[in-house]
Formats: C-alpha cells, sequence, structure tokens
C-alpha cells in the first residue's frame, strides 16, 4: 500500500492530462468539465509530490520543474477561457501540448523520450498557424531534436571521438533552436502573431517553461566539460538570448495591437528566463515565466473580448505594467533579479539586456497610446471575466511577494 500511495501522485500527473486529451478529442463539447476536472486532479497530485521527487531513475523533477509545472497547469486553465477563434486548435490538441510539457519536465535527462517528445510537437503544434512560419518553425524544432539527441547521447556514453568542444557546440545549438533563440526565432514569432490565441498561450505557458526546465538540468553538464573556459557554453546561450531579447523588443515596434504585442511578448520572457539560466540566476529565470503567465495570456484576453469598462482599465493597465517590467508588477522583480545576475556575465550581455527592456518598454507604450480596440471582439462571458480579474491580482501578488512565490510554487 505504501508503494502505491507514492506512485498514485505520478500516475495522476501523467494520466491525467492523457485521459484529458482523449476525452476533448472523442468529446469537444464536455472540453470545459474534462478541464475543470482534469486540473483540479492535476494540482492535487502536485500537492502531494515533495520537491525532488522521483519514480525510479527515469521520473523525476526538482524545485525548478515542479514550479514549471503548476504554470502548465495555469496555462491550459487560461488557455480553455479564451475565446476560441476559427483558426484555432481544439481542446484535444491543447491538451496533448500540454501532456507533451509535462513529459518534458518529467523525463528532461532521458534523451531518447525528450527527443519523441518534441518531434511529436514539431508535427502537431505548428499546423494551427500561419502555414508558412509554421513549417518554418516545425523544420526548426525539428533539427533541434535531432541535434540535442546526439549531443545527449554523446555527453551520456562518453564517445571518445566527440570532442568536448564538438559536444558543447551540439548542445548549444540545439537548445538554441528549440528553443527559438536568435538566429532561429523569427519564425517562432511570426506564428505566434497568426496563430490562434489558445493554441498561442499553450506554445508559450505550457510548452515554453518546459523547454527553459530541460535546458536548466542539462546545464550541469554543459558545466562539466573540459574547456579552456569552463562557462564559455552557459555564456553563450546568455549572449544570444541577449540578442534574441534585443530582436525581438524591435520587432514588437511594428506591432498593430495586443496581439503582435503578446506574440512577441512571449517570446521576449522566455528569452529571459533562457538568459537567466545562462548566468546562473534560477530564481530570475522562475520569475520571468510567472511573468509570462500572467501578461501575455492577458494581452491576448484584451485582444478578443470585450471586457465591462471598469474592468477592462483594470486587465489594460496590469499588462501595461507586466510588459513594461513596471513595479509593483512580478516583471519588475524578475528584471532586477536577472539584470543583477547578468553583472557577472560580461559587459555585453548586460549592455544587450539593457537595450532589450528599454525597447520593450517603448513598444508597449506605443501600442497602448493608440488604444487599440479588441478585434472582432465577443462579449466576455463569465470565465473571460473571472480570468481577467485574477490574472492581474495573481501579478500584482506575486510582484509584492516574489520570494513567496519562489518559497510556494518553485519551491515545493
Amino acid at each position: 500500500m505504501p508503494a502505491l500511495l507514492v506512485a498514485l501522485p505520478w500516475g495522476l500527473l501523467v494520466g491525467l492530462p492523457a485521459l484529458a486529451t482523449l476525452a476533448c478529442f472523442a468529446r469537444p463539447a464536455l472540453a470545459a468539465v474534462v478541464t475543470a476536472a482534469a486540473v483540479a486532479g492535476i494540482a492535487v497530485a502536485l500537492v502531494m509530490l515533495p520537491a525532488g521527487g522521483s519514480l525510479g531513475a527515469t521520473v523525476a523533477f526538482g524545485s525548478f520543474g515542479r514550479g514549471a509545472l503548476w504554470l502548465a497547469l495555469a496555462g491550459i486553465t487560461v488557455a480553455m477561457a479564451l475565446p476560441a477563434g476559427p483558426d484555432d486548435a481544439p481542446p484535444g490538441v491543447l491538451w496533448l501540448t500540454t501532456l507533451a510539457a509535462v513529459g518534458l519536465v518529467l523525463l528532461s535527462r532521458t534523451p531518447l523520450l525528450v527527443t519523441a517528445t518534441l518531434l511529436l510537437v514539431a508535427l502537431v503544434v505548428p499546423a494551427y498557424g500561419p502555414a508558412g512560419p509554421g513549417s518554418a518553425w516545425r523544420r526548426t524544432l525539428a533539427a533541434g531534436a535531432v541535434v540535442l539527441f546526439f549531443g545527449f547521447v554523446a555527453e551520456r556514453l562518453a564517445v571518445p571521438q566527440v570532442t568536448d568542444l564538438s559536444l558543447a557546440g551540439a548542445l548549444v545549438g540545439g537548445f538554441l533552436l528549440v528553443l527559438g533563440m536568435t538566429p532561429f526565432g523569427l519564425a517562432q514569432v511570426r506564428w505566434l502573431r497568426g496563430a490562434g490565441h489558445r493554441v498561442a498561450v499553450v506554445a508559450g505557458c505550457c510548452l515554453g517553461p518546459a523547454l527553459v526546465v530541460v535546458a536548466s538540468d542539462w546545464s550541469g553538464a554543459l558545466g562539466s566539460l573540459h574547456l579552456l573556459r569552463p562557462n564559455r557554453p552557459a555564456t553563450t546561450i546568455a549572449v544570444f538570448a541577449a540578442l534574441t531579447l534585443v530582436g525581438v523588443a524591435l520587432h514588437a515596434l511594428t506591432a498593430r495591437g495586443w496581439r503582435d504585442l503578446a506574440a512577441d511578448g512571449i517570446v521576449a520572457d522566455l528569452a529571459l528566463a533562457v538568459l537567466a539560466v545562462g548566468v546562473g540566476s534560477l530564481d530570475g529565470a522562475a520569475l520571468a515565466l510567472v511573468a509570462l503567465v500572467v501578461v501575455r495570456p492577458l494581452m491576448l484576453l484584451l485582444d478578443r473580448a470585450a471586457l465591462p469598462a471598469g474592468l477592462g482599465r483594470l486587465a489594460t493597465l496590469a499588462a501595461l505594467a507586466g510588459a513594461a517590467g513596471m513595479p509593483p508588477a512580478v516583471s519588475f522583480a524578475a528584471r532586477l533579479l536577472v539584470l543583477g545576475a547578468a553583472l557577472g556575465a560580461g559587459d555585453a550581455v548586460v549592455a544587450l539586456l539593457v537595450v532589450g527592456l528599454v525597447v520593450e518598454v517603448v513598444a508597449t507604450g506605443r501600442v497602448v497610446l493608440r488604444r487599440v480596440a479588441a478585434r472582432d471582439a465577443v462579449v466576455a462571458r463569465p470565465g473571460q471575466i473571472l480570468v481577467a480579474g485574477v490574472l492581474p491580482v495573481l501579478g500584482l501578488v506575486a510582484g509584492l511577494f516574489p520570494g513567496g512565490v519562489l518559497e510556494r510554487v518553485w519551491g515545493g
């Protein structure tokens, strides 16, 4: 019986997303009920599991993975509450992507399963968006998965023909491809701008944090390589993440509304989290991912839903503060932590980070000052009104008490 009780939360954590995926494919009309039941069960499983728990030698997660699982849970919940557009993914695909995110977190140190999961994501998710950028993003994801697989296997087997320098190049290149960092991220940004709101939230808020967890879990392997400058791989990832932040911020200057700004912001927040991992600040990465889940779905909601006047102003103010990194938003605390950690990574990283953050503020202010109205707005349903009220409060609480968020959500 004790063994069964130990295995039960793990079974719920994997089984409930799988069952929700099958149920939503079979009965899409019951997606809301299925989501509510699955989310409740997964939350119970996460509460039952201790931080750093494991099941055998394959399934495990640390405190950083625990936080990513909570964010995936929040991401699918918010995504299902958003208005569904005609080009959006069906509920079964949304839950399949969430299942892939859970699998990446739990199996992040298992090369074959990580590669298989990434290839599945590359096959399914990009199809629900503009064809051109979707095809390009699919190729980037697939190439990154293959490169990472060979890097993972070479690291595990210690292949003598593969030098540590070649291994570092394979792992760094693979992570840059999979995470959509410069110079491989433009297709992902364009896909997010044209994809449906629900699938964009799931791709960014469920899948994105899971990919950052994989990069974090393998950063130790990069640090153990025998190189002339041992910290060079992590610093290289940080530099490319900072370049991505600058590039996406400049691209956001072309944003025509909340949807474009949210799409660019998803990649910018992921880049900030990757940069934080590269400079050794997991706390900064955690808060950056919290800001991603709180702010970007709110922007997409503002793009589609006609909210009551007072609530609409509150949501707009929260989206502005979160995207621009203004206090007391959680993104302000995240940027302070990352900036402080980046000071030890070199002047180039700090300069690029500051430029990217400043341009992002300008791009956000430009959209707000234009007073862009929701496109093809639909009258907000009760669930959407609830989301519009809860997300600003969560962002405020996380910004005022970032230590509590790190302890309760990420520290287990």
